[in-house]
């Protein structure tokens, strides 16, 4: 009789065991799927939280409809602006420029009436040679853009302005970079609304 306590001991802590194992490891993947599932779920919310952070440093010349912008291309003039750094990029003597004006050879733009294209991707002034191919019917206004400044939506309203200062001496950054010096660079769709 006492060698069937002592199996019977042996068997229940034997199962006792295994039960708590097994509850430890089903534990263990309910909180790590729980987890995933959260992640899942938060990680777009918090990616578009970032992305539209951008509304507030978008001049006031800009086109309307867009809650995040890098850069915009002007093809009228052949430079962008990049927008989160309040600065023009500009090809000049062999290379990219970046400065908080453009110099006096590009006269008195009108930011306003120009067409501008939305670009979001990094560098996008790599692309000049696709984004001059691809934009060229937009010059001489022949597309006209709402204006951020002269929109009455609400998403707009609390902006700092943000106007190009006009043939100021700006400081040039340049970047040895040639137009279309990427030649794997290929747009990833313009930005701009049909």
């Amino acid at each position: 009789m006492q060698q069937s306590t002592v199996n019977l001991k042996v068997c229940l802590r034997f199962n006792y065991n295994n039960i708590m194992g097994l509850l430890r490891l089903f534990l263990k993947r309910q909180i790590l799927s729980a987890a995933f599932a959260i992640t899942t779920v938060l990680a777009p919310l918090a990616l578009k939280a970032q992305i539209q952070v951008n509304i507030n440093l978008q001049p006031a010349w800009g086109p309307t409809e867009y809650d995040y912008v890098e850069y915009y291309y002007l093809p009228e003039y052949e430079v962008y602006y990049d927008v989160p750094r309040h600065q023009f990029v500009y090809f000049d003597a062999g290379r990219w420029m970046f400065g908080a004006s453009l110099p006096s050879r590009y006269g008195a733009v009108n930011y306003y009436s120009t067409y501008k294209v939305v670009i979001n991707e990094p560098r996008a002034y790599l692309g000049f040679k696709n984004h001059r191919h691809q934009y060229a019917g937009y010059k001489h206004g022949a597309h006209p853009q709402n204006m951020i400044r002269d929109s009455r939506s609400p998403k707009y309203a609390k902006r700092g302005e943000s106007e190009p200062k006009h043939h100021a001496s700006p400081s040039h950054r340049p970047s040895g970079r040639q137009p279309g010096g990427n030649k794997n660079h290929a747009p990833k769709g313009g930005g701009r609304k049909h």
